[in-house]
């Protein structure tokens, strides 16, 4: 026996303990004897639920809190908030509500034919294909794995399905249910899939990371967010200081390559002349302009990217020799017995506090 044909049995003897019906009425060994075709939703299912059912399971108060106005609806809940359909399953309470004849169901769908249909689509057809274009049970709950961001994440970032429903803007589309109510301007943006909320920087970077983690002990969220907000000593940097933005989601280097993301400094780690090296072995940044590597710096310093002082030392030794040993951008050699370096930089206060945070860490000697 099929384990379709073994379902459908299953089904039959349950209803029949239930005293609802013979297996003559539904014909449940030979049940789509005249229906041959795929049935779907837009030709067939729309139509029935739209001439049987919406009069009273739509609008903002629908019968038994459940909207059958559109497929995300269908696939949703009642009072009782378990879903009514549950793809490939005979047991889901749409089906039952209208074999057991349960207030009258049976007669409202109008026809042995449609509940045919509604059978075949629930169990055979639309819902039960491999890769369905709809959501399974708990697409908004994030523990679920069923989770609509689990899915976008197993389709390797692409939300190209996602449009088929809700439209090329993700303002509804077919499904009238628009994504952009939860994610401003649109699923496209940064923070779709990190730093979501910003939480700690503005830019949208970790935390949390790709995999929900917002520890910085993690490799993915790390020092993003002292890097990139603004603090006493800088306004912080951007993005393209590290890595390659793309410019929307599908640009190369950016979903479609594998994770973790690349280091790819750009200017500004190489101002002076440095060569920046990132080591993933032991995380951490090497001969890096900005943590030291130019005339008068602490060319040794390798700060750590997940075991960074969220309090760093001050200037020196950090990133600063101090008294300052080579030239000046004039050609003069620093003095060693020049303590106060107010006196050149006017940029620094006579408590070492930045007058204008933005001419630091941006490239160039100011004085």
């Amino acid at each position: 026996m099929s384990t379709n044909k073994l379902r459908k049995l299953l089904l039959c003897i349950s209803l029949i303990g239930l005293g609802a019906f013979s297996c003559s009425e539904l014909d449940i060994n030979n049940p789509l004897t005249y229906i041959n075709d795929k049935i779907s939703y837009e030709k067939d299912i729309k139509p029935i639920f739209a001439n049987r059912c919406i009069d009273c399971h739509s609008g903002s108060s629908p019968a038994g809190n459940y909207n059958l106005s559109s497929i995300l609806t269908i696939m949703g809940n009642g009072t009782d908030l378990k879903p009514n359909v549950i793809i490939g399953s005979p047991y889901s309470l749409l089906l039952m509500k209208i074999i057991i004849g349960d207030d009258n169901h049976r007669e409202w769908i109008g026809s042995e034919e449609n509940t045919q249909k509604l059978y075949k689509w629930i169990v055979e057809d639309s819902l039960s294909i491999s890769e369905p274009i709809v959501h399974l049970a708990g697409p908004m709950d994030v523990d679920s794995p069923n989770f609509h961001g689990q899915d976008i994440r197993n389709k390797a970032w692409s939300m190209e399905s996602c449009k088929l429903c809700h439209g090329t803007d993700y303002n509804g589309g077919s499904s009238e249910g628009s994504c952009n109510k939860c994610h401003d301007p649109n699923p496209e943006e940064c923070t779709t899939c990190h730093g979501f909320g910003m939480l700690d920087n503005h830019l949208g970077a970790p935390p949390p990371d790709l995999s929900n983690n917002i520890e910085t002990s993690f490799r993915g969220v790390g020092a993003h967010t002292i890097h990139m907000t603004e603090g006493d000593n800088s306004d912080g940097i951007e993005c393209e200081s590290c890595h390659i933005v793309p410019q929307n989601l599908y640009d190369d280097g950016h979903i479609f390559s594998e994770e973790p993301a690349e280091v790819v400094f750009s200017y500004l780690a190489h101002n002076l002349g440095a060569e920046p090296i990132w080591d993933t072995e032991t995380l951490t940044c090497k001969d890096v302009y900005c943590h030291g590597n130019f005339p008068s710096g602490n060319k040794e310093n390798a700060p750590k990217w997940t075991g960074f002082d969220p309090n760093p030392p001050s200037c020196s030794p950090a990133c600063h020799q101090f008294p300052p040993v080579g030239k000046t951008r004039t050609g003069f050699k620093h003095s060693p017995s020049v303590s106060q370096c107010w006196y050149c930089h006017s940029n620094l206060d006579n408590k070492y506090n930045f007058i204008d945070k933005s001419t630091h860490i941006n490239g160039i000697i100011e004085r």
